[in-house]
């Protein structure tokens, strides 16, 4: 993919969100963190964490492949794992604290060549409360939000394959996560008809 057509918006787009920030399902929360992930060798994933009218869940799009890999200007709809479930206040309290902390510390002084790119925001109010997007090794607080998302969102889900994606990004914030057993895939098979009816 053109690299600036590779932003939060269309990757979102890609993983079937109608956004990044600003989309239905979080305007309609009373609060809402979601953070995108771009790890540098492995499939794009959202995690959004929600509170509407006293509860709260959590939401996981997972890519199959990099979207990043798409040979189009800008992303197709790509294959997606997906798993939702709820969570406590406490846990959303938690990240929400942690987020703050990350955007309020100090960046590091370092290149960064590869590693996994986080875009997250904390909405509330039907607007956008912080805004963070830089790469998790710039700031120590900032890879501590991310290690604390994905090992969250990991125990909370069942889903196999969305855990393994979980587990996939978490490498790169120096989390290790067990590998799911996933079930065989089903081979694909494609027909092709040649010549009259």
């Amino acid at each position: 993919m053109e690299p600036p057509h590779y932003t939060s918006q269309n990757i979102a787009r890609g993983l079937g969100l109608e956004g990044f920030a600003n989309d239905l399902q979080l305007a309609e929360a009373d609060q809402a963190i979601r953070v995108l992930l771009l790890p540098s060798f492995h499939p794009e994933l959202c995690i959004s964490f929600m509170q509407k009218e006293g509860e709260h869940k959590l939401s996981i799009v997972a890519a199959r492949e990099q979207i990043w890999q798409q040979v189009w200007p800008m992303p197709k709809p790509a294959v997606t794992f997906r798993a939702e479930e709820p969570i406590t206040e406490g846990l959303f309290q938690s990240l929400a604290s942690a987020l703050r902390e990350a955007t309020e510390s100090a960046p590091l002084a370092v290149v960064v060549l590869d590693g996994m790119r986080a875009h997250a925001v904390l909405r509330g109010e039907h607007q956008c409360q912080l805004n963070l997007n830089e790469n998790v090794a710039e700031r120590p607080q900032y890879s501590a939000f991310v290690a604390l998302a994905l090992t969250e969102a990991w125990q909370a889900v069942q889903e196999p394959l969305v855990r393994n994606a979980l587990r996939s990004a978490a490498e790169y914030v120096g989390v290790t996560l067990p590998e799911e057993p996933t079930p065989a895939e089903k081979p694909l098979v494609r027909t092709v008809i040649l010549g009259p009816e």
